[in-house]
């Protein structure tokens, strides 16, 4: 039993086992359709959830949030001897805590003011995903913590 849906201007798929089943759909959509992604490229997610369906959040955002993240996380995953994502959200005292770490190789690249810059040659189209989630969480009163180190990158959400 399988069916479609269409979240932002992506499509992804559902089927009985579902990777995240949380009941909210933007969240279980969005990591059901990267999970697929993922798995296509030998990499594992590992879930830890914890929402409710209803969030007090556009979905849009939090589309942008976990899409933005989790290509980031794939591709430097796929070049990494480590294949492991591991991703926990979790919703406490009204307050949404998502991380999303992933291992890579070779070096960060960051800009004059701090920020990251995309390390793919296509830099007009790329290298805003963190700006946009940045942005994100910002509206909504909230921070967002990125760590290097050991070659983990760590992503850590709370609004």
């Amino acid at each position: 039993e399988i069916s479609e849906c269409l979240v932002g201007s992506e499509m992804c798929i559902r089927d009985r086992d579902e990777f995240s089943k949380s009941g909210n759909f933007s969240i279980d959509s969005m990591l059901n359709y990267k999970n697929m992604i993922a798995k296509s490229k030998g990499l594992s997610l590992i879930l830890e959830e914890q929402t409710p369906i209803n969030l007090p959040y556009e979905n849009s955002d939090l589309c942008v949030i976990l899409g933005n993240l989790l290509d980031n996380a794939i591709e430097a995953a796929e070049n990494s001897e480590n294949k492991e994502i591991d991703v926990r959200i979790v919703y406490v005292k009204n307050k949404l805590k998502i991380t999303v770490k992933n291992y890579y190789t070779g070096k960060i690249k960051k800009d004059t003011g701090g920020n990251f810059i995309s390390t793919k040659s296509d830099t007009k189209n790329h290298g805003i995903g963190l700006q946009s989630v940045t942005r994100i969480v910002e509206a909504y009163g909230g921070v967002m913590e990125v760590l290097t180190e050991r070659s983990i990158f760590q992503v850590n959400i709370l609004m």
